[in-house]
């Protein structure tokens, strides 16, 4: 059993971005067998370096014995720091799982939608708002059909997980609002999101009117379907009790 306590790094690989806790203690081999499942890259293909905190230069983990070298004997770890997982695999042995080009996706027709129960479009039905406002014209009713089509297809629900922004954004946080705000501009259906992090704009508040409860301010924002992916991302925090 270990006595050095875990360090939380930033862990940055070509296909993910995250905090994880690594012990000082750990062999080289233990490290690289406790990031392939967190990277999708085999201990053999690796390339291992460690960026201090304000700093531009890395150290190299690559040592010939692997088995024995801890990593307490290489360096010393700073909460915050920076481990850079490189992958040395030809490309063309390497799965591309990023591109969803070619991969078909299920959509939903909106007559199917329509007939579902409990959703955010069968309340604004029976409440006669948004596309069932019967002063509403025809082209904008369409509009919002659209809209409300995407957000099924997408999967978009209150209380999932998601990130907005994509891999480069990468803001992630839950599902807490899905419909049309009057306070907002340019109408249509809006995503109200509690990111994980303050880096939204608001508190779940628009002009005074409070649409979904958020954590604290700048933990909250409004954003399009179109920008939203849902899926199971973890939470990002260095506080993250999580063990790997």
């Amino acid at each position: 059993m270990s006595t050095m306590a875990d360090v939380p790094l930033l862990v940055i690989s070509p296909y993910t971005s995250s905090e994880r806790r690594i012990n000082p203690s750990w062999t080289i081999a233990q490290l690289k067998a406790k990031m392939e499942p967190v990277t999708g890259i085999p201990p053999s293909y690796q390339q291992l370096s460690y960026i201090p905190i304000n700093s531009q230069s890395s150290t190299s983990l690559e040592v010939t014995d692997q088995e024995t070298t801890t990593l307490s004997s290489l360096l010393h770890l700073e909460k915050g720091a920076e481990l850079k997982i490189a992958d040395t695999r030809p490309p063309g042995a390497v799965e591309n799982y990023t591109d969803v080009s070619a991969v078909e996706k299920y959509e939903m027709p909106i007559e199917q939608y329509e007939a579902l129960p409990s959703t955010v479009l069968s309340w604004k039905k029976q409440k006669q708002l948004g596309r069932f406002d019967p002063d509403l014209s025809r082209r904008e009713r369409e509009k919002l059909d659209a809209q409300y089509l995407e957000v099924a297809n997408a999967g978009i629900e209150i209380g999932k997980r998601c990130r907005v922004g994509g891999a480069d954004g990468d803001r992630r946080g839950v599902i807490k609002f899905v419909g049309e705000v009057d306070e907002l501009g340019g109408g249509g259906v809006w995503v109200g999101v509690e990111y994980d992090e303050p880096v939204g704009k608001n508190d779940g508040t628009v002009r005074g009117k409070k649409v979904f409860e958020c954590r604290g301010s700048n933990f909250g924002g409004f954003v399009r379907a179109a920008r939203v992916e849902v899926g199971d991302f973890p939470e990002k925090s260095l506080e993250d009790d999580e063990e790997i």
